[in-house]
């Protein structure tokens, strides 16, 4: 029961932890060699549709997922301009920072997400887009370094988060988790934990797999499914994730400001997080909150939207109309 709850802490249920494209080989082509700050992992580069477009999107992905997990979602930005989104160390089978003998602080992934803009945009504007954990990064990064805030003309913010209080977890749970989070950071114990995790009998077991909530699969479908969340839990660093997981839960992200507008995309997909706690906390960040909300029901349950094409859901049509006029015009 409780490696259920940690998992659920881990996951934090967010969009779409469910099959990948039916085609993930398309995604290779567009994915380079990254190495900065002698770390070696990969970037996803996907370029624009059409040659008038003129977003320059920056894309960061949370925890337990990889650059083939949101080929669909880059698919579809691309209507809308460049498209690039970079493996943060520890995530997607990128080398963590404890290979440079480094903790992975939220400090250290902000001041890796400044280093690399700094690389990539010098003489650009961008549209940063956060899923989960990266908007914590995206958010810490703009306070640590308010020079770039320059350097962006829009946020936007998917299942993301700024406090602890913004995640829906009992007092007795969180404390539960923040001493298993700990436990399982270490090397030995993380090893242990990865013996478990990784193991598709125990992978049913703890996640009650078939469950109601989830549409009806067949065998095949199911199997790839638990194939695939495995296989993303083995790309991602066990001891990076614990150590995040301890710092979400104690997480405070609320002690300075950001001179930077929020476009906040809520509604169904926040079933683990606090909408008015997020939506208040936000407020007192950014210098103003904007909010799209997505249409009830559109997703439900653990393995969710088994069809890669639901992915275009993660861009409302309230989101389409701003991007399309960010394209019309310089600033919005």
């Amino acid at each position: 029961m409780w490696l259920c709850l940690l998992l659920d802490v881990l996951y934090l249920k967010v969009c779409y932890n469910g099959m990948p494209s039916s085609k993930p080989h398309t995604a290779r082509k567009y994915i380079s060699p990254l190495n900065m700050n002698n770390l070696r992992g990969r970037m996803l580069n996907v370029p624009k549709s059409k040659s008038n477009l003129k977003t320059e999107f920056l894309v960061v992905y949370g925890q337990n997922s990889s650059l083939e997990k949101w080929f669909g979602l880059a698919s579809e930005l691309r209507n809308y301009g460049n498209v690039t989104m970079p493996d943060l160390p520890g995530f997607g089978g990128m080398q963590s920072f404890y290979k440079i003998n480094e903790k992975p602080t939220l400090d250290n992934y902000a001041d890796y997400l400044a280093a690399f803009i700094k690389l990539r945009y010098r003489r650009k504007k961008i549209v940063v887009l956060g899923l989960s954990f990266g908007f914590v990064v995206i958010t810490r990064m703009l306070q640590r370094y308010p020079e770039l805030t320059n350097k962006i003309n829009l946020i936007i913010n998917v299942s993301g988060f700024s406090h602890k209080e913004d995640i829906n977890i009992n007092n007795w749970n969180k404390t539960k988790n923040l001493v298993l989070s700990k436990l399982f950071a270490k090397n030995i114990t993380s090893e242990i934990y990865n013996a478990f995790a990784h193991d598709e009998f125990i992978f049913k077991l703890f996640h009650k797999i078939p469950n109601n909530d989830e549409p009806k699969l067949d065998k095949k479908q199911l199997n790839n499914i638990i194939k695939f969340e495995i296989s993303l839990q083995k790309k991602n660093d066990t001891k990076t994730k614990m150590y995040i997981i301890n710092e979400i839960l104690k997480l405070d992200n609320c002690q300075q400001s950001i001179d930077l507008p929020v476009w906040s995309l809520v509604g169904a997909y926040d079933e683990y997080l606090h909408a008015d706690k997020v939506k208040s906390h936000l407020e007192s960040i950014f210098s103003k909150y904007h909010e799209i909300k997505y249409k009830k029901n559109t997703h439900k349950g653990y393995l969710g939207a088994v069809q890669i094409d639901d992915i275009v859901l993660l861009i409302p049509y309230k989101l389409k109309v701003l991007l399309n006029r960010y394209n019309k015009q310089s600033k919005i």
